[in-house]
């Protein structure tokens, strides 16, 4: 009787994905720099340093959910464009870069930055709690009832008369800081795979995220709204699959998922239109005042990138040596990052 040639085994997902983004990576140690400190002076003392970082995404690159990660997916592209950020490999990153970020903006006629120097690229970097933000609740809620809830209420009563913490520190997904051609260039991303912005805060029910991270983004740059010339060092930059971009930032090209409206099934989709108006930004941003031609520039510094866009860039333009892009590409196959 013949033998059977045994079947080999069917490695799990999360097994090949693991396998390719090391492949990708070579070593998790060379990724320490995207948990390095920001070069800001908005990021508070108390910050969590690379070690506890990168054994939080030890945790997340051995776990089961690994292929679900929005973290590990905006890592992975991340590495695609700046790989382990030396001088070498942020010098051939800069026009790749300056491209997507006009396919960001420029579809619009939004502003686009412009580097001539690429500094840091962070990851999972906390912005200073947003003081004008609190006085503004203060100066608009008075005296209680200060939220629908009533023990929160009465929490947030508490707080707004003393020195509590309300909104508490922002927990920004990307920031990437250099020089351009006008001067200093600060890029401030929130990523989104299949997640959506959160609505509110624990004592703010109307505060959306996009609304907090570009308040906090924008305090950083001015100092807390001491210096209103770094509003012309700021920019915004939202980062999802392309299915989900709207027409009014140049929309996703076609998906296989049109039939379900992917364009109208997130808040960020709303909200981000919205921040085409400069009315509908301000409204938004209450602790801010502005004259309009300054809302209307922080309104064309708000712009809409696709994983897709990056893989596109990192896989027509190699940025990586063939074995880790191969890998690359193998690892953005399997996260369906990002189907069109």
């Amino acid at each position: 009787m013949r033998s059977r040639t045994p079947t080999p085994p069917t490695l799990s997902i999360a097994t090949q994905v693991r396998a390719a983004f090391l492949q990708t990576i070579g070593d998790i140690k060379v990724l320490r720099p995207y948990w390095d400190r920001a070069n800001l002076a908005c990021i508070p003392t108390s910050t969590r340093n690379q070690d506890a970082l990168m054994a939080e995404y030890q945790r997340l690159l051995c776990g089961s959910q690994l292929p679900h990660s929005e973290k590990m997916l905006t890592l992975l592209s991340l590495f695609g464009l700046f790989g382990p950020q030396d001088p070498a490999s942020m010098a051939s990153a800069r026009d790749p870069l300056n491209r997507l970020l006009r396919t960001a903006y420029e579809p619009f006629g939004g502003t686009a930055p412009i580097f001539t120097n690429i500094h840091e690229v962070r990851v999972e970097v906390c912005l200073k709690e947003i003081a004008a933000y609190k006085a503004f609740l203060r100066n608009n809620l008075g005296l209680g009832p200060s939220h629908p809830y009533a023990d929160r209420s009465e929490v947030l009563d508490g707080k707004l008369a003393g020195n509590g913490s309300v909104e508490g520190n922002t927990n920004l997904d990307v920031y990437i800081g250099g020089d351009g051609t006008d001067g200093p260039v600060h890029v401030f991303i929130e990523a989104k795979y299949l997640s959506d912005i959160s609505q509110g805060i624990r004592y703010s029910p109307f505060r959306n995220q996009i609304a907090r991270n570009i308040d906090a983004g924008l305090s950083c740059v001015t100092g807390g709204q001491r210096n209103g010339s770094g509003i012309g060092t700021f920019w915004f930059l939202l980062l999802t699959p392309r299915c989900f971009r709207t027409d009014a930032y140049g929309g996703n090209g076609g998906s296989r998922y049109d039939a379900f409206a992917p364009q109208l099934s997130r808040l960020y989709c709303y909200k981000m239109n919205d921040y085409r108006d400069a009315d509908h930004l301000k409204a938004d941003l209450g602790d801010w005042s502005l004259s309009k031609p300054q809302w209307q520039e922080v309104s064309r510094r708000i712009g809409w990138l696709s994983y897709g866009d990056i893989r596109d860039t990192v896989v027509v333009k190699p940025l990586l040596e063939p074995v880790p892009l191969a890998a690359y590409e193998a690892a953005c196959g399997i996260m369906g990052l990002d189907r069109p």
